[in-house]
């Protein structure tokens, strides 16, 4: 008999017994009735709803509307394609930094140069939402590997809005508009990487993109739909 408490290793005694080491097994500890109560609700839980975690959370809903990324007030941050000096620059970065008050501005000078692909979160200031995620994309012909940098940002982007427990964000067109971005291919890498992570436990219940316009809107909905398709009919997945 192979004795746990014994001075000589377990493999010793089953060299001396000649016997396999892998034929070793061990008789399971008595399970206590209050242990068994919580095994039993958790064999529960699995059979009821198989396609959750056991914290009951719901994957990522992701949505795309025509609207401004300023005027969300039901999302807890929002999310700032910012240049690298963090300043007020112009379009998104010019209406956030506008809708946030001088404040904005003046907090992120000791944050910057923003390195491509990387992201940081600050207070909303004077706007409604209590965050602001500010990531930054690489220019599509100005800087090597933009695609990759943009990935990067979306999943940065994520990551600090999980590490800070927000829950729900609205952000624009990355990519698009000074970024020089075909707004096809920002559709492509944005939908990937929000695809990705909508399947699997971040805390994060709602992904919004505002876009400009129903095009943009057509477009980004239509990739999304099949980036979706891709990830859940993975076998990973099934």
């Amino acid at each position: 008999m192979i004795d746990r408490s014994h001075q000589l290793s377990v493999s010793r005694q089953a060299q001396l017994l000649n016997i396999s080491r892998g034929a070793v097994y061990y008789l399971p500890k008595p399970v206590g009735e209050s242990d068994l109560t919580l095994m039993n609700a958790i064999d529960q839980l699995h059979l009821d709803y198989p396609f959750t975690s056991l914290s009951g959370v719901k994957p990522m809903e992701i949505q795309v509307v025509i609207g401004d990324i300023t005027k969300q007030p039901d999302v807890d941050a929002i999310v700032n394609s910012a240049n690298a000096n963090l300043r007020m620059g112009s379009s998104v970065a010019g209406a956030i930094h506008s809708a946030a008050g001088p404040k904005l501005e003046e907090y992120c000078k000791p944050f910057a140069p923003l390195e491509l692909g990387s992201a940081l979160i600050t207070l909303g200031f004077q706007l409604p939402n209590p965050w602001i995620i500010h990531v930054r994309a690489a220019h599509y012909i100005n800087n090597t590997g933009p695609e990759r940098y943009l990935s990067f940002a979306i999943s940065s982007m994520l990551n600090t809005a999980r590490d800070n427990g927000i829950q729900s964000l609205a952000m624009p067109a990355i990519g698009t508009s000074v970024f020089k971005f075909p707004p096809i291919l920002t559709a492509r890498i944005i939908s990937k990487t929000l695809s990705q992570y909508a399947t699997i436990q971040t805390g994060i219940k709602t992904v919004r993109i505002c876009v400009i316009n129903q095009e943009v809107m057509k477009t980004y909905s239509s990739v999304l739909d099949l980036e979706m398709d891709s990830v859940t009919a993975s076998p990973s997945n099934r």
